[in-house]
């Protein structure tokens, strides 16, 4: 069966020496809203399936939740990631939490490999402390937006496990598509374009959201295109 893991960019996921997972890293650890909750139905979890260890979680759907997971889970802001620079931990424009740019890992592995497959939803709210009923939890074999997949780690030697590379939220996607752009015209003319851009950043009919998402874009940019 085909999955999909998405981690942070030092966490490799082909290291078949690794110590294990460190569920402190995770989302659900880092938002004290489900931090509580979280840190009494992960064990728990793994008492039900039989297993000692934590597991490595996937999606069975591919890209599921990029757009939800790259925005800052406090304040639900993009980040602004650096494609150029991954592993640099960049802060949350709108708040202090600070984020690392996520990964995408593809693997193939046999079926009875899989530990079990999780309802994404029943999960989610007993990790949010909105329900104590596991039912549901476990589910039967499928593909779906809400199925997601849990597995050993480390990965066996026997699985193809390929690192896809950095993913983006949409806003990011379309910056990134407007710097490969001003790539390929003379170093001149970008600073004009960006120069420009920070003209209207700075005008007096902008609004505040508007004025702050087109200043991050020209940081964006400048780092891009090496004008910082």
């Amino acid at each position: 069966m085909r999955l999909w893991t998405y981690q942070p960019c030092d966490f490799r996921v082909d290291d078949r020496q690794s110590p294990g997972i460190d569920p402190t890293q995770g989302v659900y650890w880092k938002d004290s809203t489900y931090t509580p909750c979280y840190q009494t139905a992960l064990p728990q979890l793994c008492e039900v399936v039989g297993i000692n260890y934590y597991p490595l979680w996937c999606k069975t759907v591919e890209g599921w939740l990029v757009s939800d997971y790259l925005n800052c889970p406090l304040c639900n802001s993009a980040l602004p990631l650096r494609p150029q620079v991954e592993g640099r931990i960049v802060g949350c424009p709108d708040c202090s939490f600070t984020h690392k740019p996520i990964v995408e890992w593809q693997l193939d592995l046999p079926d009875s490999a899989i530990i079990a497959f999780i309802g994404e939803k029943p999960w989610h709210a007993i990790v949010a402390g909105t329900s104590q009923d596991w039912n549901g939890v476990i589910v039967e074999s499928g593909v779906h937006d809400y199925i997601s997949a849990i597995v050993p780690f480390p990965v066996l030697l026997a699985w193809n496990v390929k690192r896809n590379g950095p993913i983006y939220p949409p806003i990011l996607r379309s910056w990134l598509g407007y710097a490969r752009t001003l790539e390929r015209v003379p170093k001149k003319r970008q600073q004009v374009e960006i120069a420009q851009d920070r003209l209207i950043a700075s005008g007096t009919g902008i609004k505040p959201d508007d004025r702050s998402r087109a200043l991050r874009r020209i940081a964006f940019l400048e780092e891009f295109l090496g004008l910082g």
